[in-house]
């Protein structure tokens, strides 16, 4: 089949890809406008799967809170990507501090999506010899 400028401006209008793009899907096909949108469709879902599961998997962690408490008072809570971005920037600074509060008779706290909670006590060190 021919490729003609409105053949190439209907996938255009339809898919808002390049004038190269459509041209070079109509090429693939035949100069079939169907199999050329169809493999256009195609195309798009490759190049977003990645990303589509990357985000996907921000969202489900971004659910789950980090925390330190003492006492039923919270110090901090962050959602732990933020935890993450700032244990890759500063892991000595994040692991220190966490250690610290630890020490401090802060209690480690991990709520996964607000049904179901993790607590991590806090350190004693004190002698409990008699």
């Amino acid at each position: 089949m021919e490729i003609t400028l409105e053949k190439v401006d209907e996938i255009i209008r339809r898919k808002k890809v390049s004038y190269q793009a459509a041209k070079q899907a109509l090429e693939d096909n035949n100069g079939d406008i169907l199999e050329a949108l169809a493999s256009l469709d195609q195309t798009t879902v490759k190049k977003n799967g990645f990303w589509s599961s990357v985000r996907q998997m921000i969202e489900k962690l971004s659910k789950i809170k980090l925390s330190f408490e003492k006492e039923g008072s919270r110090l901090i809570g962050l959602p732990i990507t933020i935890v993450l971005v700032l244990a890759f920037f500063f892991f000595p600074v994040v692991i220190g501090l966490s250690i610290l509060l630890l020490l401090l008779g802060y209690n480690l706290q991990i709520d996964k999506s607000g049904n179901e909670m993790v607590k991590i006590p806090a350190l004693d060190l004190r002698d409990d010899v008699h």
